[in-house]
């Protein structure tokens, strides 16, 4: 385990509540129609990494996590149900 560098990170919270809880892809116009469409209600952010010349190598990682003592009963009930995508 690797402590976090507070000077060269960013943290962004968000959560999915009634009003941006669209599900997976598999809720998007492509599968479903129009009206039934929830796919696009889900949190999105646009990331922008600027080096400091046109040469230098970014290096970034991206965590996507939840609080695990709210998730685990609903983990243990449903694995698949209960994953994390991106």
């Amino acid at each position: 385990m690797k402590k976090v560098d507070e000077a060269t990170s960013t943290i962004i919270t968000s959560k999915w509540d009634n009003l941006t809880c669209g599900g997976s892809h598999i809720n998007s116009k492509e599968f479903l129609s129009l009206d039934k469409e929830s796919f696009s209600k889900n949190p999105k952010f646009v990331l922008r990494f600027k080096p400091k010349d046109d040469q230098q190598l970014i290096k970034y990682k991206i965590v996507m996590s939840r609080p695990f003592d709210e998730w685990k009963e609903i983990y243990e009930r449903n694995k698949v149900g209960s994953m994390i995508g991106c």
